[in-house]
């Protein structure tokens, strides 16, 4: 008579053998499959090596190619928008320069005009060295390079546009009425390049 142990233990061995069989047919497969693909191929096969990649590797290896578009290095000066932050730092500079050597008169709201431009100033230089240390290789940075410089246009576009009013309202003393319309200009060229960063910088994003 059979006892249930012995049968539990024949079952079990039919398992494993059976799983073993279909192990190797698999394996036999994927390497037939790889010599039919390096047989294709005009490189001789001494000098050639065949790897099959298994779906999951060949998504994970895009997506890595994907996160690896945004540039690090001394490639943010030839590519765009990241060359961008050379103007940005130019004129946005400028704003804060020129304000403050009207001695932020009056203070409210060149005030607002000071902070904008030297918040987006000391953040586009944490930005930049972010980018050039190679920090911005996470999937993350491409949306959220999209979401400061958006932030840092809207912000310039208001102090612009209050500058300006401003400017317009207080023409008594002509020296620092010809420096108002100098930060002003300033201003409003900060405002393009960070529109210009963000919408090119959303491009990016939605290709990665």
């Amino acid at each position: 008579m059979t006892r249930p142990g012995d049968l539990l233990l024949w079952v079990e061995g039919n398992v494993l053998t059976e799983l073993y069989r279909i192990g190797n047919q698999i394996r036999r497969e994927t390497n037939r499959h790889c010599l039919e693909l390096c047989n294709t191929t005009s490189v001789p096969m001494s000098n050639q090596v065949c790897v099959c990649v298994s779906s999951s590797d060949t998504r994970s290896a895009s997506h890595s190619d994907k996160v690896s578009m945004m540039p690090s290095g001394c490639k943010i000066f030839t590519t765009m928008p990241d060359i961008l932050f050379i103007p940005e730092f130019v004129f946005g500079g400028l704003v804060w320069t020129l304000v403050a050597s009207t001695k932020v008169d009056p203070a409210n709201p060149q005030g607002w005009v000071m902070f904008v431009s030297l918040f987006c100033f000391l953040i586009t230089t944490v930005w930049f060295f972010i980018f050039v240390t190679g920090i911005n290789q996470s999937s993350i940075w491409p949306s959220l390079d999209v979401g400061y410089h958006a932030i840092g246009a809207s912000f310039y576009l208001s102090a612009a546009v209050l500058l300006a009013n401003v400017t317009i309202k207080n023409q008594e003393t002509f020296r620092n009425y010809r420096t108002d319309i100098a930060a002003v200009v300033m201003a409003f060229i900060a405002t393009l390049l960070y529109w210009i960063h963000a919408i090119l910088s959303a491009f990016r994003w939605k290709s990665s």
